[in-house]
């Protein structure tokens, strides 16, 4: 009898470990897909940093050939500033559903 009480005491410790080890290559499974996309998003968000710079630098360099060329004064380009940050925030709502 308690030769059969230990076989079925292995058995359920071998069905308790093969399911422990199913679940264990699907969690890592998930964990290795999870840090693919971080590094994707990462990729992308370095990319969208290094774009932002060079927008930033472009601006300044076209600000400074307006007012050198005498065709804007600073005035002028600071209420371009503004309503182009009021478009830039009207677009942010619009896409977000803030109203």
């Amino acid at each position: 009898m308690s030769l059969l009480v230990s076989l079925a005491a292995a058995a359920v410790v071998v069905a308790f470990w093969f399911r422990y080890e199913r679940e264990r290559r699907a969690d890592a499974v998930a964990f290795a897909a999870l840090a693919e996309q971080v590094r994707e998003l990462t990729m992308r968000l370095d990319v969208a940093a290094h774009d932002a710079v060079a927008a930033s630098s472009h601006a300044e360099v076209a600000e400074r050939v307006l007012l050198e060329k005498g065709y804007a004064d600073a005035d002028d380009l600071e209420a371009a500033r503004r309503r182009l940050q009021g478009e830039a925030s009207n677009a942010v709502r619009a896409r977000d559903g803030v109203h």
